[in-house]
């Protein structure tokens, strides 16, 4: 089915269609919940249930490793750049992660820091929902093997025993590889810094995807990942000039920032 629409948005007349891996249809999922312009913090409970009531079928969480193995939901490499505490989540156990909070948002000051488990039950219902988890993997350098064995069980165990429909999003081939090893049916989707390493590395690994930067890709290019069954997640798209330009591509699913107006478009 391939999908055709023209939107009269704003005054302006946007036409399109849509040929992609998804049956024609673009998924939109929620970017850390409402994206990097919302008042919510990411990555928090009140941001994923504002996406889903807004009609994202999902959302992207970010997920990073505690000291004790716990997964915890939090974008930032160190803990200072959005919370009142300061270091690698991996430095701390959930109790001590348990006391930190997210700083600078107007609406609460009390946004507390969530294991992904957390966000999942505090949701109605999530058995519908496609999550994709960008897991975000900090170890010590003499540690990374051992690091990235614990990550990936952890991970593991929680999509099999929650029977999740998700996404494993990573910059780290070890990671991905691992899992792959374990799990070769997941969608794993690689997070490349250029779309012609990902390209070639998510070939060679025979990965679902990749999960990319829509500045780092062009249609041209994107059209190439499909022809070779590579489905292809775009994020960095942060305003409504980006959302258009990101639909046309043919991508198979967007992160939404602006995600009020993605979605208008799209219907």
């Amino acid at each position: 089915m391939l999908l055709y629409c023209t939107i009269l948005f704003s005054c302006e007349e946007f036409t399109f269609t849509v040929e992609n891996l998804n049956n024609d249809e673009i998924q939109v999922l929620g970017h850390g919940g409402m994206g990097i312009h919302s008042l919510l913090p990411m990555n928090s409970l009140a941001s994923v249930i504002n996406c889903i009531e807004k009609g994202a079928v999902g959302t992207e969480l970010d997920v990073q490793l505690s000291k004790d193995g716990y997964l915890v939901a939090f974008h930032d490499n160190d803990l200072s750049e959005s919370t009142n505490s300061c270091g690698l989540i991996n430095s701390y156990t959930w109790e001590e992660l348990k006391e930190v909070r997210y700083k600078d948002y107007s609406i609460d000051s009390n946004y507390p820091l969530l294991l992904v488990t957390d966000i999942l039950e505090g949701l109605e219902s999530y058995e519908d929902l496609i999550f994709s988890f960008d897991c975000k993997l900090y170890p010590e350098s003499e540690e990374v093997e051992d690091y990235t064995k614990v990550f990936s069980e952890t991970i593991i165990h929680m999509v099999d025993s929650l029977n999740l429909d998700c996404y494993i999003e990573s910059q780290e081939e070890l990671f991905l590889q691992d899992i792959k090893t374990k799990r070769p049916f997941y969608k794993l989707l690689y997070y490349p810094s250029s779309f012609e390493s990902g390209y070639a590395l998510s070939i060679e690994n025979d990965f679902y995807g990749m999960s990319i930067s829509t500045d780092h890709i062009t249609g041209a290019e994107l059209e190439l990942a499909h022809d070779n069954g590579l489905w292809v997640t775009l994020w960095n798209v942060r305003t409504r000039a980006r959302n258009k330009a990101a639909i046309l591509k043919n991508p198979d699913c967007i992160q939404a920032d602006k995600l009020d107006h993605l979605i208008n478009l799209l219907d």
